[in-house]
């Protein structure tokens, strides 16, 4: 399973580079995001530079995460045997995973919206919701990790 969810990743990662490169290219100038917290006119280059940055960072922090839990010394008589850690292990591994694919929806969408051609959003708005619904599932597999090793 861990080989699987590293094979997801490297090619969400691969997704992710192809979509930003091609949101770039195709983004006007500057770019108007309108959200609940205001507006933000910002240029293409910075949000191509900030975007790919935030990604790094995440990613990082989430490498951080697993290798702090993998550096965990299992106990037999506690309840963290090697069993959980191992699926606990691999279920922070699956959050790179949550999240370079939130990452690559939020910047298709960003990119429809956007774009000169003026595509019809209201296609697209369910790649809104598959980056919040693919997290709430990834913290929902803790719970199944968890009474599944009790």
């Amino acid at each position: 399973m861990k080989r699987l969810i590293k094979f997801l990743f490297v090619l969400s990662v691969f997704v992710y580079l192809v979509m930003t490169l091609y949101v770039y290219a195709f983004l006007p100038d500057n770019l108007l995001i309108i959200s609940v917290f205001g507006s933000l006119d910002i240029s293409n280059d910075a949000f191509f530079y900030w975007s790919n940055g935030l990604f790094v960072l995440l990613m990082g922090l989430s490498m951080l995460f697993t290798n702090m839990i993998s550096g965990v010394q299992p106990n037999e008589q506690s309840y963290f045997n090697a069993d959980l850690k191992k699926d606990v292990v691999g279920w922070s591994s699956a959050l790179r995973l949550v999240l370079s694919i939130f990452f690559t929806l939020s910047i298709t969408f960003i990119g429809m919206s956007q774009n000169d051609e003026h595509f019809d959003i209201t296609n697209f708005a369910f790649l809104v919701y598959i980056g919040p619904v693919l997290f709430f599932i990834w913290i929902l597999s803790l719970f199944f990790l968890l009474l599944k090793n009790k």
